[in-house]
């Protein structure tokens, strides 16, 4: 049996028996408290492997990117934790339009509901860039869905600078990495002051998508892991 986490967690509840033979963890924040619960049980640790989320392509299409806008975009749940770093992005001078749930839109309420897959795809190719806040507690080393799903679409993706990021994405290249609100700024601006550096970080975010971080590929490790390397990689999604 093989077991994925796929939310952060702080511990592992006493009454649970640990199981498994191996855990795959998408951020390393879990590894203290998957350690520390197999020793209260004085068993060796299973097998821990890192293994990231994914994203489906088929539900956030990619097309050629129109010319973007010269903004920022968050598209989401835009919670009052959101609303916090939102004015932080936007006294730093960014321009920054909000869309989902919790956005405050009074004339254009339609921006404040939730958003379908194709939507969202459709708004992280017409901005320059898109941007990424992952909820704490949800993930705090590792990288959300939403990291796979805007270079799936064909939009650059933001993302703090969080410990596994370059186990996923080469920062720079494939993605925006920022250390706080003013960073990102100078982040965005020298993308906005070089149009073939954006597009080409386009085309390597895709590219880095469809090779590495689908759910197809994500099936393919764990089978590989039980069943030996090179039975399954000639499978078709």
């Amino acid at each position: 049996m093989v077991g994925w986490l796929c939310d952060c967690f702080n511990e592992v509840p006493r009454d649970q028996v640990p199981v498994f033979e191996s855990v795959y963890y998408f951020d390393s924040h879990c590894l203290g408290a998957l350690r520390d619960f197999h020793a209260a049980h004085h068993l060796d640790s299973p097998i821990l492997r890192f293994l990231p989320l994914a994203v489906n392509p088929a539900r956030y299409p990619y097309l050629p990117p129109a010319r973007p806008q010269l903004r920022l975009v968050f598209a989401g749940k835009c919670s009052p934790h959101r609303h916090l770093k939102f004015a932080e992005i936007r006294a730093a001078g960014l321009p920054l339009d909000l869309y989902g749930p919790g956005s405050g839109h009074l004339l254009r309420f339609w921006r404040n509901r939730r958003l379908s897959p194709a939507t969202l795809a459709a708004l992280y190719r017409s901005h320059l860039a898109v941007l990424n806040l992952p909820q704490p507690g949800n993930t705090e080393n590792g990288l959300n869905l939403r990291a796979f799903e805007i270079p799936a679409a064909g939009g650059i993706g933001t993302y703090p600078d969080v410990a596994d990021l370059p186990l996923s994405f080469e920062p720079g290249k494939e993605i925006l990495v920022y250390r706080d609100a003013h960073h990102l700024a100078g982040q965005f601006a020298a993308l906005r002051d070089d149009p073939d550096r954006a597009r080409a970080m386009v085309e390597a975010g895709l590219a880095r998508v469809r090779r590495d971080h689908t759910f197809a590929a994500r099936a393919r490790s764990v089978l590989e892991d039980a069943f030996g390397t090179g039975n399954f990689s000639s499978a078709k999604d």
